[in-house]
């Protein structure tokens, strides 16, 4: 895949945790988040053939997200795109699928409104 296909600069958020009653970490508020990395990605409209793949994780996945491979992000995060026009996006991780190499990962996302 080459590096031109990667142009949207998104920010990976994530969650601050919290105790919840019984003294166990909890997720926190996406208010308060910070931002674990800024990288640039390849958004798509999840459709034809990879709607099955997306359907594995979730029946809600909108997008999917290609990505160089990146250390420790994991499905407990979220993606934050702020377009020059127009309001933010945010997208849910619901899976993610590296290749054998550890070069690329593609994240099946769900759209959400924040």
């Amino acid at each position: 895949m080459g590096a031109g296909q990667y142009n949207r600069l998104v920010d990976i958020l994530q969650a601050s945790y919290s105790q919840d009653a019984f003294g166990e970490r909890a997720l926190g508020d996406w208010s308060t988040a910070t931002v674990f990395a800024s990288v640039y990605v390849k958004i798509t409209p999840v459709q034809g053939r990879e709607v099955e793949v997306a359907k594995k994780f979730a029946a809600t996945v909108s997008h999917k997200i290609d990505t160089y491979y990146i250390l420790g992000l994991d499905d407990t995060m979220r993606l934050r795109f702020t377009p020059a026009t127009g309001p933010v996006r945010y997208f849910n991780i619901n899976g993610i699928l590296q290749d054998e190499k550890d070069r690329f990962m593609s994240l099946y996302c769900t759209e959400t409104p924040s």
